[in-house]
């Protein structure tokens, strides 16, 4: 029962009942009774007003709603709520504002919880350090969906319209100096000479993991074009293809050395997918071309030129190719990098099979989208109508 004296709701003076129109009163409250309870009777009897000097009251029969509880004047702040008046923002994150995405890193599989209204890169952390993968800053990853396509980590999750459990691939990025600074490699006077140091079964137990890693994820490596042809200690034989050109080319075959893992890094070798043999630099289908963190500049026609750099060396265009990358034995052991060690990244994803797996996939086959054909045209003289 509310208040409706001059003691009320923000001071101000209850409604007199002489001047409420003939309206029903109801709620009285206690303090001046006796100066209403005779209206109040006279009204609920059917008698008129004896207050009121008009005779029999003539006003209107005003039905007072069902279940009607008047609020006093000036009680604005009390009125029902309406819940319409509620806005979804008001509530705060629902359940279903997110969403489990799965992020591929180096392999392995991790599951990340998203929530729909931030941006990318909140995803792309949590999957470095739920996956034991943050010992290097998010700048030098890439964030990139089933088809290659590169991701723009500023974005809010809820712009892509990802569906639920949808997988990403967060591949590292090969860097830049040391690893594509030389463009043409003198060829090692001699290879260095490493004794072994490291018990077998040690290198077996990591080539071991590192295999598993991959398998765990090999049907969406299958799908990406990469092949485990083979893996038996310390070799791993893989194909890569081109899933999206049509007729689908197998372009070659890497075959992967972990012996004196990681003491050493992995040698990395392009082969023959049917026969493994070695395969020769001018065999090679693309370079493995990379940018080199420039700004595109306009020419003078006003063409875009970006500026490349090859990943892909060679000592002479019949020898062996080689990746000039970080975690590979070709890089560290040659003379030119002797001030980049491979032991600043022993340990760290660089090396690993799947940072290997992704650096030849993302150089060597995601650019690749189409096949270009090359005709060459020569007018060919009839021999008969030279002259002399």
């Amino acid at each position: 029962m509310k208040d409706t004296s001059s003691n009320g709701h923000n001071g101000q003076p209850a409604p007199d009942p002489a001047h409420n129109s003939g309206a029903p009163l109801t709620n009285v409250p206690a303090s001046n009774a006796s100066a209403r309870s005779v209206t109040h009777q006279a009204q609920h009897s059917g008698s008129p007003d004896n207050g009121s000097a008009k005779g029999p009251d003539k006003t209107p029969n005003v039905k007072e709603p069902k279940d009607h509880d008047p609020t006093p004047l000036g009680s604005k702040d009390e009125l029902p709520k309406n819940p319409k008046d509620d806005k979804p923002e008001d509530k705060g994150p629902k359940q279903e504002q997110r969403l489990d995405l799965l992020v591929i890193v180096n392999t392995s599989e991790t599951r990340v919880e998203a929530n729909v209204h931030q941006p990318l890169h909140v995803v792309a952390q949590h999957a470095l350090d739920a996956s034991g993968n943050a010992e290097f800053p998010l700048s030098e990853w890439v964030l990139t969906n089933s088809n290659g396509d590169e991701l723009d980590l500023r974005r809010k999750v809820e712009e892509y319209n990802f569906a639920p459990l949808t997988k990403l691939f967060l591949t590292k990025g090969v860097g830049a100096g040391g690893s594509t600074d030389v463009q043409t490699l003198p060829a090692p006077q001699s290879a260095p000479a490493v004794s072994a140091q490291v018990d077998p079964q040690v290198s077996r137990a990591k080539f071991n993991e590192e295999v598993a890693k991959f398998r765990s994820s090999e049907a969406d490596q299958r799908a990406r074009g990469i092949l485990l042809l083979k893996a038996e200690f310390p070799v791993v034989v893989l194909a890569f293809a081109a899933p999206r050109i049509r007729p689908i080319p197998l372009l070659f075959g890497v075959r992967i050395d972990f012996s004196e893992y990681d003491l050493r890094p992995p040698s990395v070798q392009f082969v023959d997918v049917f026969t493994d043999r070695p395969l020769r630099f001018e065999e090679m289908p693309t370079q493995f071309l990379k940018r080199n963190g420039e700004v595109p500049q306009p020419d003078a026609n006003g063409a875009i030129q970006i500026s490349l750099q090859a990943l892909l060396q060679h000592h002479a265009p019949d020898g062996p190719p080689f990746l000039c990358v970080r975690g590979t034995q070709e890089y560290h052991d040659h003379p030119a990098h002797t001030g980049d060690s491979w032991h600043l990244y022993r340990g760290t994803t660089v090396g690993t099979l799947g940072h290997l797996v992704d650096v030849l996939y993302t150089y060597g086959i995601n650019p690749l989208t189409n096949y270009q054909f090359q005709v060459q045209m020569a007018l060919q003289p009839d021999f008969q109508r030279i002259a002399s």
